[in-house]
């Protein structure tokens, strides 16, 4: 590229004032190689959106032709409507977008790529409704998704991770889909399925928010049998956390060629490391978990590494898998997810959307913590183990 069409969408991406950005634009458009400006009319319209200018910033989404690009400039508008108290614009925005691409979902129910899509969309549009006072409307659109999501929207991980980067603090109450959603349930009347939701959710170890627990005792009390319901549904947890685990370690082989024996692990903390030698944050991420290793590995603790690789075949995976262990002379188990995938896909089964993603289970099954990231899932872990052996 030209170095003076680089220092051009160097200015442009600096520049937060969207009428100086568009002066840059136009610059840059006399250039022959400047490609595809969507991208910078999507910044154009996130801009004007932030500084409260709605009209304009409508009217540079409506030059994005591309559907994709469309979709994820109007979401971004979107949040920002609602993070500025303006929901009910937010959902005149989303909901034809929804509305369409719903269909879409229903037709495709097993199509990662569709419930990814439909997850970052009914993200901002659940949220939107709910602040809007519509708890009908969340559940109608989000019951489908959660569903097939399982225990908890994957959407969340992703969202706390860009939440504490953006804006610098995630609130649970209103940051967390789940949680919307199951506090959406209980408004209609469905007490008994709001509190299925917040149980799933913090025995899925995805958050450990003071809230979460509170609403669950609130809930096990106005629920008929609330209490039972609550100790059978986490004795359920603990026993298909087992089954997991067992089937991890059963299908999946050490570098050395051996499975990991149930004695390895069961009885102990289990740190369940999923990771990837292309995954620039996983990397990052091993010399503080080396450090953690050492100081805990003797008081209890074992790791499994998983790691989730891209080559072309097994053979490329296998050999760029082993080579990343050895470069970051990793000491604990190591299994790759490839092998065998069939059999059994870990990433798929312990519902691991983002890497690195770390869960941590107690010595009775137990899902303690699920961390994502590098950042403050990393500080959040170590936060745990310290608490933990103490």
């Amino acid at each position: 590229m030209d170095t003076s069409l680089q220092a051009l969408n160097k200015a442009f991406f600096s520049e937060r004032n969207p009428d100086k950005k568009i002066v840059i634009l136009e610059q840059i458009k006399q250039y022959p190689a400047h490609g595809n400006t969507e991208i910078l009319q999507g910044d154009i319209a996130r801009e004007y959106a932030a500084a409260g200018n709605l009209d304009k910033s409508i009217h540079w989404l409506s030059g994005i032709t591309s559907p994709d690009g469309h979709l994820y400039v109007a979401e971004n508008i979107a949040g920002i409507l609602h993070q500025q108290g303006n929901p009910a614009y937010a959902i005149k925005l989303l909901q034809p977008e929804a509305d369409s691409i719903s269909r879409l979902f229903l037709k495709n129910k097993n199509d990662k790529q569709v419930l990814t899509i439909y997850g970052k969309l009914l993200s901002v549009l659940g949220k939107a409704l709910y602040a809007n006072r519509q708890p009908d409307k969340v559940v109608a659109c989000l019951r489908p998704l959660y569903a097939v999501s399982g225990k908890f929207f994957p959407i969340d991980a992703e969202d706390k991770i860009v939440i504490n980067i953006t804006r610098g603090h995630y609130d649970f109450r209103t940051d967390n889909l789940t949680y919307t959603y199951a506090c959406a349930l209980e408004a209609t009347g469905n007490k008994k399925e709001a509190l299925k939701v917040l149980t799933n959710l913090e025995l899925a170890g995805v958050e450990q928010d003071t809230l979460l627990r509170s609403d669950i005792d609130r809930l096990c009390v106005t629920v008929p049998k609330g209490r039972a319901l609550y100790r059978q549904w986490r004795n359920e947890a603990i026993g298909e956390n087992f089954r997991l685990v067992k089937m991890l370690a059963a299908s999946k082989k050490q570098p050395n060629g051996e499975t990991i024996t149930p004695g390895a692990w069961q009885g102990k903390y289990l740190l369940i490391d999923f990771w990837g030698s292309w995954c620039h944050p996983c990397r990052a991420s091993h010399p503080h978990l080396k450090e953690l290793y050492e100081k805990y590995h003797s008081k209890g603790l074992v790791i499994i590494g998983v790691a989730n690789e891209t080559g072309k075949d097994i053979a490329q995976q296998r050999k760029t898998w082993l080579q990343a262990i050895a470069q970051d002379q990793l000491p604990w188990y190591q299994l790759l997810n490839n092998e065998q995938q069939t059999q059994f896909d870990a990433v798929t089964a312990f519902r691991v959307n983002a890497f690195p993603t770390k869960i941590l289970l107690d010595k009775d099954g137990n899902i303690v913590g699920r961390y994502t990231g590098n950042g403050d899932g990393s500080n959040e872990l170590t936060a745990q183990l310290e608490q933990v052996f103490r």
